[in-house]
């Protein structure tokens, strides 16, 4: 499971994207498989070239790409909390959900709202599998890759200047409404 996991970080994301596109392509691994478990009847499907999949297919790259440095992450921050206090909870007779929600989740959430916020930016700067998998067709364009697309193929700057502008003036409060809650959800005991 490990080698299965950091095999994105091992070889180069865009070796990945390659290696990704294959395996999900209508006559590849993916199908093969799905084929012999009796899962897919008929045509082969396009997962890259469907809309129904497409965005599915981009998103599930993104998050393979993005599970080894979340687990090196997770995984040292888990290993940072001492057993005693676990240990106490155990001999009080929390459960194990009580025990995620009340011990484990306050005692890591710094990292987690970390995380959870460069997860919704990095939602919105996707560029590179979109461009690499699908090209932005098929309802997978993100907002980033549009104006990418606009600057690189359209040669057009006025407008994405003007979106670039407002992006950042519209980010500004978010970032600072998502940096609120993180410190109100940190003030409160569990």
């Amino acid at each position: 499971f490990q080698v299965i996991f950091f095999l994105p970080s091992i070889i180069g994301a865009m070796v990945w994207m390659a290696a990704y596109k294959a395996f999900i392509a209508p006559y590849g691994p993916l199908v093969e498989l799905l084929s012999k478990m009796h899962l897919i009847n008929g045509p082969a499907p396009q997962f890259l070239a469907d809309s129904r999949f497409a965005t599915f297919a981009c998103a599930s790259s993104s998050i393979w790409l993005g599970l080894p440095s979340g687990m090196l992450l997770y995984g040292g921050s888990l290993a940072r909390i001492p057993k005693e206090v676990v240990e106490a909870g155990q001999l009080d007779g929390i459960t194990f959900w009580r025990e995620i929600r009340s011990v484990l989740i306050p005692l890591i959430w710094p990292l987690l709202s970390t995380n959870i916020i460069f997860a919704f930016i990095g939602f919105f700067n996707s560029t590179g599998n979109i461009l690499l998998l699908t090209g932005g067709d098929y309802g997978t364009t993100t907002l980033a890759y549009y104006l990418f697309d606009q600057v690189i193929f359209a040669n057009s700057y006025n407008l994405p200047s003007a979106l670039g502008l407002l992006i950042t003036l519209a980010s500004l409060p978010i970032a600072l409404i998502g940096h609120r809650i993180a410190k109100f959800v940190d003030t409160v005991e569990y």
